[in-house]
């Protein structure tokens, strides 16, 4: 579909692409062969990403130094990102994936590991500034924090993605300005979506 194609143009950008595998067999008319092995055809391209640039969404903060495995297949993409990092905070376990490309719905999963600051940072610099951003404005935060991030893109209308985030923080500094509050050595987490930002556990 045209979201796709421009998504795969947009998305990776600078790096290399190297041990490209590509098998493509079957009538084209009948492309992208949804059903593996019923004889249809055959449509496969992989490959290694090596530092690339990767713009996973429209206004995200872009990850930097990414390097994984790319593979389509079938009516399929999967993007494995072996390491990477946005904001200079290192990323884990970075999964992206098309189950459709007709469907053109992209969902992100990853880890990041770093400063309370910089995933507030990341908050305030991302789309959900203008929906939670007000709300991260008063706080100041610091310590050890583990991001969980899950996003789902409909990529035709990326305005409308969800966004599901929980970090987890030690031994940190926790501030809001308005109501003249601190807090040293604490330990909880936070939870956010696209629409709402929740202080739990401390």
């Amino acid at each position: 579909s045209e979201p796709v194609r421009r998504w795969v143009r947009d998305a990776f950008e600078a790096g290399t692409f190297e041990a490209v595998d590509a098998r493509w067999r079957g009538d084209v008319r009948e492309f992208p062969y949804r059903q593996a092995g019923d004889g249809s055809g055959q449509f496969r391209i992989g490959g290694k990403a090596k530092d690339v640039l990767f713009k996973y969404a429209p206004n995200w903060p872009t990850a930097h130094g990414v390097s994984g495995d790319l593979l389509f297949e079938g009516a399929a993409m999967k993007f494995t990102a072996e390491r990477g990092s946005v904001l200079e905070v290192p990323l884990t376990g970075v999964r992206a994936r098309i189950d459709d490309l007709a469907d053109a719905r992209l969902e992100l999963d990853g880890r990041a590991s770093g400063d309370a600051a910089q995933f507030l940072k990341f908050i305030r610099e991302s789309p959900l500034a203008d929906r939670i951003g007000e709300a991260t404005r008063p706080l100041v935060a610091q310590g050890a924090t583990v991001l969980d991030l899950s996003l789902k893109v409909p990529l035709a209308y990326p305005a409308r993605s969800n966004v599901a985030g929980r970090a987890q923080w030690q031994d940190g500094i926790f501030e809001h300005s308005l109501a003249g509050l601190r807090v040293d050595e604490l330990a909880g987490r936070y939870e956010f979506t696209e629409e709402s930002l929740t202080l739990s556990g401390l």
